[in-house]
């Protein structure tokens, strides 16, 4: 099926002629004649990887504070736990080995893999083989000319080893990040429990609430993206930031070993290059690459300070300032100002050797304000949006609509280029679909029903608790923007009948609604329901320490005007987070291993007489049997106390959950349990976090 996927999303070309042109640093610039791989290699690796700075940030004398943990060395758990999170099927790795070994053969190899990885830390010693990297050269897709060198971009396959080692340690970093609250909390990307729709809802939220108040009505936002972000690190600055924020010496001292003296080959149209020296960078790829950024502009989305009047959100290397005021010249102000006070992005900028991209920056002024159209009697126009310049730049607020973490957001808020851009990729790839799936041969239906709902329906949906919660809405106001949201929403369910078509085979003229029953296929309505609902569940149970856990509960309190997308889901579900289940995203260590150990027996004779034993020893014991019988399933428990029975349970759902945590509980009483199923005793072996 995933083969099928790979047709209709892939650019019409010949991919077996497909290579990489003659290179140009601009598009003014001459293109050579002829231009061998050795010279495109030496002018890709030159774009990829950005000579170290003269003079080196020195950190020598400087003070750090207590680490906040102590040090704890990897456990097998935790290589069990990489090693199910790699794909099987990626491209091998420089030394030729694939992840579907270490998958397959986990067992045998983790006793092994452990004492080597706990050895990089006791011994202080990082093997020069895992310093060679292999960097693929790919297209971004989309690009109008690919003669020039910014429209490929690198990824580094590392060796498998490595990226186990990695995965391990960046599941310490984070885990800690959350605990100790070492991260700025409006930044996004790369942590637990946080995705790119809520910065994005955070941000309409702020939009908001400043055209609700008598004061500060005028918005300017202007979004940032820093050029090259992880080959262009300097990581003394990074280990300096970690050691700031209370990172244990060992793992900054183990990640400076780790990008040490590392080398990588360049590898393009079956060609490979010779060994490129790579100064002390991060790979784009790496596991460990993203925790690492976080901290690294940690001091950037934090400059808000105590502003209520200042936003600033990050995702990665994406970043977001907002600022409010009575007029857009007073908001583009405290956008100057976050730019260049001390400590501020123009200053980070120069210390942390980060360039801010001129061409992906961008600025809106947003308003719900208008004022009278001079060319036209009668009728209202936006307020007119003014410039801004910054560091000798001249940046002109946008007058249409920016792309933020794949939202495009305009001057209003109407988001009417977000849902056509969400109709154009549905009808896009159902189209490209078309091709492949025939009555008689190509596809067959129930793959075409699988694509459509893991790619065509997701790539349509896409962030619709932002831009689509006005769908649903029962009035016709053009105010309110529910007629014209609507009139997406018959366009959707256009994309979706040519999709039903294909999966039931049916003829165009045939009814939709019979189509959607054949092809058992929601409504559009109950579609966008059911994702916006299964969203405010995740609002529902968010921990206070998430920054949209306090917008939600101002939001619950509702509004009449200038309603953001978060009182819209309120609106419509009437939820209350209290009665909802708080879910922290880290709730214990890596660290944490069961003290549990599970022995099945084949012999009923052997159990019987261990049951005995376990009663005359132990003193609580619980057993427990369960059965499915015609799409039901039953079960019972019982818990015996020195040879008699106190309690007896039943449930007709959820069985092996429950006794999951019932046996959880009862092992802090050194009891013994008593499973006639392997389901319930792997309970034991969960740790808290992985159980819904």
């Amino acid at each position: 099926m995933w083969q099928a996927h790979k047709y209709p999303i892939d650019e019409p070309s010949d991919h077996y002629q497909l290579r990489i042109p003659n290179l140009r640093h601009t598009p003014t610039d001459e293109l050579p004649n002829s231009q061998p791989n050795n010279a495109k290699s030496q002018l890709l690796y030159e774009t990829f990887f950005k000579p170290a700075p003269n003079v080196l940030p020195t950190h020598a004398n400087e003070e750090y504070p207590e680490p906040l943990t102590h040090f704890a060395n990897i456990t097998n758990d935790q290589i069990s736990r990489a090693i199910k999170k790699l794909s099987p099927y990626k491209v091998p790795r420089p030394n030729g080995t694939c992840n579907a070994i270490f998958m397959n053969c986990s067992k045998e190899l983790i006793p092994h893999m452990g004492p080597i990885f706990r050895a990089t830390f006791d011994l202080k010693l990082y093997p020069e083989e895992w310093k060679l990297s292999t960097t693929m050269v790919l297209r971004k897709l989309g690009h109008p000319d690919y003669s020039i060198l910014k429209a490929y971009r690198p990824i580094t396959l590392l060796d498998t080893m490595v990226k186990i080692l990695s995965s391990c340690i960046a599941e310490d970093l984070t885990n800690m990040a959350e605990w100790h609250h070492l991260l700025p909390n409006t930044h996004f990307g790369g942590r637990l429990g946080r995705s790119t729709t809520d910065s994005v809802l955070l941000l309409t939220k702020f939009k908001h609430d400043a055209w609700a108040q008598p004061k500060d009505k005028y918005v300017s936002m202007r979004f940032l993206d820093v050029k090259a972000a992880f080959p262009s690190m300097v990581v003394e600055t990074l280990i300096h930031n970690m050691r700031k924020r209370g990172i244990p010496k060992e793992y900054t001292d183990w990640y400076q070993r780790r990008l040490e003296t590392h080398k990588t080959i360049l590898s393009f149209d079956n060609f490979q290059s010779e060994p490129f020296n790579i100064p002390i960078r991060l790979d784009q790829g790496c596991p460990l690459s993203p925790i690492a950024f976080l901290f690294y502009n940690a001091n950037l989305i934090g400059l808000r300070g105590d502003r209520c009047n200042i936003l600033t959100l990050g995702f990665i290397d994406d970043t977001a300032f907002a600022a409010r005021g009575k007029s857009f010249e007073e908001a583009n102000e405290k956008l100057l100002e976050l730019m260049n006070c001390p400590g501020g992005a123009l200053e980070w900028s120069a210390s942390h050797q980060a360039e801010f991209e001129i061409d992906k920056t961008s600025l809106i002024c947003a308003s719900h304000n208008r004022t009278t159209d001079p060319l036209h009697p009668g009728r209202y126009t936006p307020i007119k949006q003014l410039p801004i310049t910054i560091n000798g730049h001249r940046i002109k607020a946008t007058t249409t609509a920016c792309k933020f973490l794949g939202v495009f957001i305009d001057q209003e808020l109407h988001f009417t280029a977000q849902a056509s851009y969400a109709i154009v990729k549905g009808t896009k790839y159902v189209l490209a679909c078309k091709r492949l799936t025939k009555v008689s041969k190509g596809v067959k239906t129930r793959m075409m029903k699988k694509l459509y709902e893991a790619v065509a329906v997701p790539k349509m949906l896409y962030a619709i608790e932002v831009w689509g919660t006005t769908m649903l809405q029962k009035g016709t106001s053009k105010k309110e923007k529910g007629w014209n949201m609507r009139g997406f929403a018959k366009k959707m369910e256009s994309v979706q009948q040519v999709a039903a078509t294909l999966i039931t085979g049916g003829m165009q003229s045939s009814a939709t609604d019979l189509l959607f029953t054949h092809a058992d296929l929601l409504p559009i309505p109950a579609l966008i329901h059911k994702h916006i609902g299964q969203v405010a569940l995740c609002l529902a149970t968010l921990p206070p320490s998430h920054p949209l856990h306090k917008e939600l509960k101002s939001a619950l309190r509702g509004r009449r005007r200038h309603k953001s997308p978060l009182h819209h889901i309120a609106e419509m579900y009437q939820f209350n987070p209290n009665d909802f289940e708080t879910i922290t995203p880290a709730t214990v260590s890596p660290k944490w291993t069961s003290k549990a150990q599970i022995q099945t027996m084949d012999d009923p004779d052997a159990a019987a007489a261990q049951d005995a034993e376990s009663e005359r020893l132990d003193n609580v014991c619980i057993y427990s049997d369960g059965s499915g019988q015609n799409g039901n399933i039953g079960g019972t428990a019982v818990l015996r106390r020195k040879g008699h029975t106190v309690k007896s349970i039943c449930y007709d759902s959820f069985l092996f959950l429950h006794f999951g945590l019932l046996a959880r509980i009862m092992l802090t009483l050194s009891s013994f349990l008593s499973f006639s199923n392997c389901s319930s005793a792997l309970c034991l072996h969960f740790r808290p976090s992985d159980i819904p």
